[in-house]
């Protein structure tokens, strides 16, 4: 129970002495019960840790209920202290746990010694042995001296995770385009992960192309084409680029 006296956060409402949100000063200490255990009273114990939604541009506030046990995060609530979301948002931002399309750049030294793009790339340590590839992270993006003296002034560090590297090849049964919209499985890093750092199993990534390329139809298709005309692209090629031998 809150009293009424008591002032609210602006994204905060109260209903007979009832608060939808906890007020600042239990956010280091706070106390819910386990609704699944009803109707035993099961205590968690949480901290609530402000942090933003990184899915869309309005960046809205969020609050991180973080176990206090196993610091994990158990649920994302609004954040009724933002000063734009006020404890709204959408359900699509914290469902989106990590997104990084085409921003994840990284970058190999060379035997000289030279560093490729230094605007939007990390520099990398790759290793490969046994069909399987890793890449660490060693450095991030920074300011650097060069002739645009733009480059004095990069404000980010952070060079993203190229998330097309982790995707295996798995055509579509109709077209026999590639397959976006993959089948993914989400689970907590492990205690030697860091942040940017990609496995790759190569092997296993062509045997699940293989099963996939057995549910296509053999090329060409009908009229003799490598793909139907009306599958949308980017930068559409011109029409005899999808006919075979042509």
């Amino acid at each position: 129970m809150i009293p009424e006296d008591q002032a609210l956060l602006p994204g905060a409402r109260r209903h007979e002495g009832l608060v939808n949100y906890p007020p600042p000063d239990r956010w280091d200490h706070f106390v819910e019960m386990d609704a699944r255990a009803h109707p035993r009273k099961v205590p968690h114990e949480y901290m609530l840790i402000p942090t933003t939604c990184f899915t869309c541009e309005s960046g809205c506030g969020l609050l991180a209920f973080v176990d206090k046990k196993d610091l994990s995060v158990k649920k994302l609530e609004g954040n009724p202290a933002h000063p734009g979301s006020r404890g709204c948002n959408c359900a699509k931002g914290p469902a989106v746990v990590g997104m990084s399309h085409h921003m994840g750049r990284w970058k190999p030294r060379d035997h000289d010694g030279n560093a490729g793009n230094s605007w939007v790339g990390g520099e990398v340590d790759i290793q490969h042995a046994d069909g399987v590839w890793r890449i660490h992270q060693t450095t991030s993006v920074g300011p650097f001296v060069s002739d645009d003296l733009d480059s004095s002034r990069i404000y980010w560090d952070d060079a993203g995770v190229h998330q097309n590297l982790t995707f295996p090849v798995q055509p579509d049964p109709i077209s026999g385009m590639h397959c976006w919209l993959q089948k993914v499985r989400i689970e907590p890093a492990h205690p030697n992960d860091r942040y940017g750092d990609i496995v790759v199993d190569t092997t296993k990534s062509h045997q699940v192309y293989q099963e996939w390329r057995t549910m296509t139809r053999p090329a060409p298709g009908p009229g003799g084409l490598r793909r139907p005309e009306f599958m949308h692209r980017p930068v559409k090629p011109k029409r005899h680029a999808f006919r075979m031998g042509e």
